[in-house]
């Protein structure tokens, strides 16, 4: 479980947090944190980040096009 906080939480404050809590009391911290710790990312945000993912492909197309053509 250890490896999965740390593998999972962006902040490392939040991280040794959990890691405490899972040692301190291993049975009650295994189920709270895979209840409240584990970061949920939502719907919208997982649109967004597919739509600023499509528009980073097509400007890194664009711009290979453009290199391409100057050569």
């Amino acid at each position: 479980m250890t490896l999965r906080v740390v593998s999972v939480q962006r902040n490392i404050g939040v991280s040794i947090a959990w890691i405490a809590v899972l040692y301190t009391v291993p049975l009650f911290g295994f189920i709270a944190y895979i209840l409240l710790g584990e970061p949920m990312i939502g719907r919208r945000y997982r649109q967004r980040v597919d739509q600023a993912s499509l528009l980073m492909d097509d400007m890194a197309r664009r711009e290979n096009l453009v290199f391409d053509q100057g050569q």
